[in-house]
């Protein structure tokens, strides 16, 4: 058995081998561990537990906290649990996948004497069923690999082994001391003379020329917004039909898969993440049922939603209701209950209808419950219930439809994930800040399939570093800033200067950046022929900041404008033509569209009926606006809502406007003192 690892080719990864290669496995690190367990009788584990464990060490360091006042954690985990323990189990998941043992020493520093406790007390428990993550499902295999045989002769490291991060140098080394040949796959070395050879040569700090000669080989393509500049690569690729590059993409990647199905081109196949999708938003707006006063703009948006657990019909009149006076269980609010229930009946006259009681139910269940005031905290079942339902609901309509409809099916996933969070929580209520905290332990984008991947697609990766081998010609999509902010080692210089005399090697700022440089240089070095580089000004509405890489250009070549168009500027888009058959682009002329004329149309006779009385406001209208009180009052004309809460200041107005009603309603009024009219 032959192995190729790589720590991005657990996803999409260039090139594909020709033939199936009996034998040989292209493995990430995610598949390694998989393969590995599977080979050694380890299996079974289950990959979404980060959730689950979070809140485990969060019960361990409640335990802590009892005998240990005055922790240097205690501050942060007063104000935020959930967050201290992901950080505090991220720090214990980081020694132990260095090979930490966890004893006690007198001269340790503080912090690390406290996850030593900690890790003591996970130990001792009896009452926590420990899921194991990551690190110690590698620390198991670590232990057990000097003990069995595997059927592994060769692992080629995409990534020279000083560069891997210390858990898989580790458990690399326990494979080369089991018998397992380990080697680099190396690049091909530069030979040329090229733009593109100068610019591989610069980026291995090999001396340049200095001057680039525009022959096409080095080619970077500019664009003030990243959708006319995906029309432009789309076309370019359907123009030049021998033009197949390996495509990166870094990011903004929908843009330019609709660009390609515009274009008559095949999909990429590409999963795309949002946070906002709507079946995700359910996840949050669920909780506002349990809290009183229920909040209008939740309610809102909740029935506003295009999939909800809620009769559209229904929901659409609540968001009437609520735009105008929100609030509930007003009089406004049952009569609109009333009359809606009362065509319910008389569109579902068979009192047995499921459609009638799925509707019933659904509306009792949301808006028929208990809620809980400010300060109260709400029982940790009705909050399962809660999200019990919602799984339900969603696993329910996501496989009824006449295809599965994976925003659905995601959104019953995650449900299920709060609902066994909540589950394994000791608490028997939860506060609202609880609430919201374990709902957003779990909240995370969800990848999505738009679009299958379809036939004679131009290959792609989703990552420099997963192009790991040669390609002829490479596009590089939003060749703009798309890495993680820099920021400090979690670790004090002490605590790494305690742990380096026991062997204990963390991952550094340094060698995280050394490896994020190494990645990034990938695809320039790997390509034979043509790079070009895609570079929008703006990206999803945003200005971006230049790549990196774009650094050792304007460093290292003294005449870098002979290698950039502009395809905003006529001239520079006009010289790509020398390189490809550039698709044409056509100037749309301004047209003035005048004036609208509006109109009304109403019966030719208008009866006059007299209207039985007028109001203050009606009253008003017809002396000074006398055409809107035809409008309104004769017509029945009404604007549309837009489902919006009204403001502020018309909220007020109508409470005025209802109170000064019930005056009036009382007998004696006119009769008042000033005094008693302010009582």
């Amino acid at each position: 058995m032959v192995i190729v690892f790589g720590l991005a080719l657990d996803q999409s990864a260039f090139p594909f081998p020709d033939d199936t290669e009996l034998g040989t496995l292209y493995l990430g690190p995610t598949n390694l561990l998989n393969t590995l367990e599977n080979y050694l009788g380890l299996s079974g584990h289950r990959n979404d537990t980060t959730y689950l464990r979070i809140e485990q060490y969060r019960q361990l360091i409640n335990r802590h906290a009892e005998s240990a006042p005055g922790a240097f954690y205690q501050a942060s985990f007063a104000a935020d649990a959930f967050a201290t323990a992901n950080d505090l189990l991220q720090r214990r998941d980081e020694l132990l996948m260095a090979g930490y043992s966890f004893r006690v020493d007198q001269a340790m520093p503080e912090r690390l004497r406290v996850l030593v406790e900690l890790e003591e007390l996970l130990r001792a428990a009896e009452n926590i069923n420990w899921y194991p993550g990551i690190a110690d499902r590698i620390h198991e295999l670590i232990r057990i690999i000097p003990q069995r045989k595997i059927p592994i002769r060769t692992i080629h490291c995409v990534e020279p082994a000083t560069l891997l991060p210390v858990v898989y140098r580790r458990l690399l080394r326990v494979l080369e001391q089991a018998g397992v040949s380990l080697s680099h796959l190396e690049s091909n070395p530069v030979r040329g003379n090229k733009d593109l050879h100068q610019f591989q040569r610069l980026v291995q700090g090999e001396e340049t020329t200095r001057k680039l000669q525009g022959d096409g080989s080095l080619i970077l393509v500019k664009a003030k917004r990243d959708t006319d500049l995906a029309a432009f690569t789309a076309g370019l690729v359907r123009k030049n039909s021998d033009f197949r590059p390996t495509l990166i993409l870094s990011g903004g990647v929908q843009v330019l898969d609709n660009a390609f199905i515009q274009e008559g081109l095949p999909s990429l196949g590409l999963r795309v993440t949002s946070l906002s999708r709507p079946p995700l938003q359910l996840l949050k707006l669920a909780t506002s049922f349990l809290w009183a006063p229920l909040d209008p703009y939740h309610l809102l948006e909740f029935v506003s939603l295009p999939e909800k657990p809620l009769d559209s019909e229904l929901a659409y009149q609540i968001a009437q209701q609520v735009a105008n006076a929100p609030g509930i269980q007003s009089v406004g609010w049952r009569s609109m209950i009333a009359q809606y229930f009362q065509q319910l009946e008389e569109r579902y006259p068979d009192e047995d209808h499921p459609e009638k009681g799925k509707i019933k139910r659904q509306y009792r269940f949301w808006f028929e419950r208990k809620r809980y005031g400010n300060g109260q905290k709400t029982p940790k079942i009705e909050a399962i219930q809660i999200f019990a339902f919602l799984e339900s609901w969603a696993r329910e309509e996501g496989q009824n439809q006449k295809t599965a409809y994976p925003p659905l099916l995601a959104l019953a996933e995650k449900a299920r994930q709060v609902r066994e969070l909540l589950d394994t929580l000791p608490e028997d209520s939860l506060s609202q800040l609880d609430l919201e905290r374990v709902v957003r332990t779990i909240y995370e984008p969800a990848p999505l399939l738009l679009n299958e991947k379809q036939l004679a697609a131009l290959p792609s990766v989703l990552q420099p570093h997963a192009l790991y081998g040669p390609t002829e010609s490479c596009l590089w999509w939003d060749f703009v800033e798309q890495e993680p902010d820099y920021f400090f080692s979690r670790w004090y210089h002490k605590e790494t200067g305690y742990l380096d005399p026991l062997g204990i090697s963390l991952d550094s700022p340094r060698s995280k950046n050394q490896r994020l440089i190494w990645q990034r240089q990938q695809p320039v070095l790997h390509t034979r022929g043509q790079l070009v580089l895609l570079i929008p000004e703006i990206t999803e509405g945003k200005a971006v900041q230049a790549h990196p890489m774009q650094g050792y250009l304007e460093a290292g070549f003294e005449n870098l404008e002979s290698i950039i168009f502009d395809i905003d500027q006529v001239e520079e888009r006009e010289k790509l033509k020398q390189f490809f058959v550039l698709p044409q682009a056509v100037d749309l002329p301004h047209v003035q569209l005048g004036r609208v004329a509006p109109f009304i149309r109403v019966p030719e006779r208008i009866p006059l009926e007299n209207r039985e009385y007028e109001t203050y406001t009606s009253l008003e209208t017809l002396l000074y606006y006398p055409y809107q009180w035809v409008f309104k009052y004769l017509l029945r004309l009404r604007k549309s809502p837009i489902l919006s809460i009204v403001r502020e200041s018309t909220l007020m107005g109508n409470l005025a406007h209802r109170t000064l009603e019930f005056l009036l309603q009382e007998a004696p009024v006119l009769e008042w003192s000033r005094q008693a009219v302010y009582d």
